[in-house]
C-alpha cells in the first residue's frame, strides 16, 4: 500500500466512524521491512506508541481488534484484550472471535 492509499484509506474510515458517531485519536503505521523493528506487527510497537502518545490509554485496559492473527499477537504482546474479525469458527488466539467491528463494538459496549 502506497502512503496516499493509506491516506485515502483513514479518510474512509474517518467518515465511516463519524457517521457513527465514533472518533479515533491517531494512526499508527509500521513502514519497515518485517522482523526489522519493534512496531511491525505482531509485535507490540506501535500500541506502545499510542500509550505513550495519548496519557488515558491503558494498555491492560484496551482492546485490540484486528482482521489477522498477527493483530492478535500485537495486542496479546502490549498486554491488551484481544479481538479478532473473522468468520465464525475461525482458529484464533484473541479473546473472541466476532464476524464484523459493529459485532465488536457491541460486545464491547454491552458485555455480550
Amino acid at each position: 500500500m502506497t502512503w496516499v492509499e493509506l491516506a485515502a484509506v483513514e479518510r474512509r474510515l474517518a467518515e465511516l466512524l463519524g457517521a457513527e458517531g465514533a472518533h479515533w485519536d491517531g494512526y499508527y503505521v509500521c513502514p519497515h521491512a518485517e522482523n526489522s523493528c519493534r512496531c511491525r506487527k505482531p509485535r507490540p510497537g506501535l500500541l506502545e506508541a499510542a500509550a505513550r502518545d495519548i496519557p488515558r490509554l491503558s494498555l491492560p485496559d484496551a482492546v485490540m481488534i484486528g482482521d489477522s492473527e498477527t493483530d492478535v499477537g500485537a495486542g496479546r504482546a502490549a498486554g491488551c484484550r484481544t479481538v479478532r474479525l473473522a468468520p465464525p469458527g475461525t482458529p484464533s488466539a484473541a479473546d473472541r472471535v466476532v464476524a464484523d467491528l459493529r459485532s465488536a463494538v457491541r460486545i464491547l459496549t454491552e458485555g455480550e
